[in-house]
């Protein structure tokens, strides 16, 4: 095996018992191997899918030597091609960090879909490359050409696949990983409602198996994070036209906590299993808390799209109104010590310690969600609603007002950029930038400006944020008028998403 292709292989970090037996591997331990030379490498990832891959190495002179594994569980063929060796090791040293770090640095689910899924299912592979070819070229200031040329590939292969319901969990993780390409990209948002429409699809045939043990094997472990994930890119995308058919969705099939609390009991000591487990109520109360506030997100976008002066609107206001009223509880909730801390940060205590582990950070980030929520919730709910509808008063709730939520959001933010410098975990853009648009601090302003600014190397998508909160300011200053982030969008090369 050339060295070029040997070198990427031994950076992948794999273990026996994780994936790939690579003691299967000796036949290519030296470069004088004989074209067309395969060997047998076995798969088992922990869970029920095994699969068998062909190893075949076509050796040259030249550096365009190829390993082809083909996968039986998946039906695809993945093919390493000596040209994707500076993406993977790019992906494998920096985009692995864009994971939410659960407890090491060793203990990253985005190494595990890599070595666990990447390896065997042609379109994540190709995906991931797509994604980290982009960062590459943005990095390096170089041409977008070979990552767009990766993505169009990754693309093609994922929609052409027939099996895609049949793997389910693979093909999910494959949109997320496309997503992110669209999202780094920031041109244009009509990929990314496209993608997202086509993981809806699967997924609302996924539930109309309609039984949770079956619900459970088709989106698996890694899937249900995944599914999280995808919720709230859902919402994102409320804003241009995004139809949110997957927040709908889960929405209607609650059995969906279930799901998250039956894939929490895993009881493997093995480290690299870590990552998609969660072992602890705690962490399994964060993403249940995590789901529920994309539902409500995404709710409030949608009925600010829907303007309409009738009794059902009013009383699908009221419902999200008491939705938060009880989401408010748990996520605030002072007997949680992690919860405890984040709302000390949130109302700018300054004897909380920098260093925030991961429950801890996890809690940080729902609360800036919540307040991100309230703050769109304030902005689009009729100032007041009959009281036919609600016994409440929704006109003045025991919020904080939305200049309070901003700041809160701030603090928040600037705490976690404080516990991991240097980190694309440190910068969340979309309630940062809405942050940004509702504070009235010039303190706080200029500090969120600065931590776009600081997070640019992370992807083209922060500069336009960037740039797209400074016309925000611009334009508030000069016009007095209530601000269309579309429109504005229109005016600085077309809409993206946050």
């Amino acid at each position: 095996m050339p060295e070029d292709v040997e070198g990427m292989l031994d950076s992948m970090g794999f273990e026996a018992d994780i994936g790939l037996l690579w003691d299967s591997m000796s036949a290519f331990a030296t470069n004088d191997v004989e074209t067309g030379v395969s060997a047998s490498i076995t798969v088992n990832d922990g869970q029920e899918r095994r699969g068998h891959i062909e190893a075949t190495v076509d050796a040259g002179p030249s550096l365009a030597s190829s390993v082809s594994l083909g996968a039986t569980a998946a039906g695809q063929m993945v093919t390493m091609r000596s040209e994707d060796r500076e993406p993977l090791q790019h992906y494998l040293s920096t985009m692995v960090q864009f994971a939410k770090i659960r407890s090491s640095a060793a203990d990253n689910i985005y190494c595990y879909i890599f070595t666990n899924m990447g390896l065997t299912h042609a379109p994540l592979y190709e995906s991931i490359l797509a994604w980290a070819a982009l960062h590459l070229a943005h990095v390096k200031s170089s041409t977008t050409a070979d990552a767009e040329t990766r993505y169009q590939r990754a693309s093609a292969l994922l929609f052409d696949d027939l099996d895609a319901a049949g793997h389910v969990e693979l093909t999910l993780v494959t949109v997320w990983f496309l997503l992110q390409y669209e999202l780094f990209s920031a041109k244009g948002v009509d990929g990314f409602i496209r993608l997202l429409s086509y993981a809806a699809d699967i997924v609302e045939g996924v539930f109309q198996v309609g039984h949770l043990s079956d619900i459970k094997q088709q989106l698996g472990p890694v899937g249900v994070r995944v599914l999280m994930w995808l919720s709230a890119y859902d919402g994102r995308a409320a804003s241009f036209g995004n139809p949110c058919r997957l927040l709908r969705c889960l929405k209607m099939h609650p059995s969906v906590y279930n799901i998250i609390d039956n894939h929490g009991q895993g009881t493997s000591v093995d480290p690299m299993r870590a990552p998609i487990e969660f072992a602890t109520a705690e962490l399994r109360a964060c993403l249940r808390l995590a789901l529920r506030l994309n539902i409500l997100k995404g709710s409030c976008l949608l009925l600010g799209r829907w303007r309409d002066d009738n009794m059902e609107h009013d009383a699908a206001w009221a419902a999200l109104y008491s939705s938060l009223q009880t989401i408010k509880e748990e996520v605030e909730d002072p007997k949680v010590p992690a919860a405890k801390l984040a709302m000390r940060v949130a109302e700018g205590d300054m004897n909380v310690p920098t260093a925030a582990n991961t429950l801890e950070f996890n809690r940080m980030q729902l609360l800036a969600t919540y307040y991100s929520t309230i703050v769109l919730y304030m902005q689009h709910c009729p100032a007041a609603l009959p009281t036919e509808v609600t016994d409440s008063t929704l006109a003045d709730p025991s919020w904080p007002s939305v200049r309070d939520c901003a700041a809160r959001i701030i603090r928040l933010s600037r705490h976690v950029a404080l516990s991991r410098p240097n980190s694309p975990q440190a910068i969340w853009p979309q309630i940062l930038f809405q942050a940004g648009v509702e504070t009235d601090d010039p303190i706080y302003l200029s500090w969120v400006l600065g931590a776009f600014a600081q997070a640019e190397a992370w992807g083209p998508n922060l500069r336009k944020t960037r740039q797209l909160l400074e016309r925000v300011i611009e334009v508030r200053r000069d016009l007095k008028a209530p601000l269309d982030i579309p429109t504005l969008m229109d005016g600085m090369g077309g809409p993206f998403i946050l």
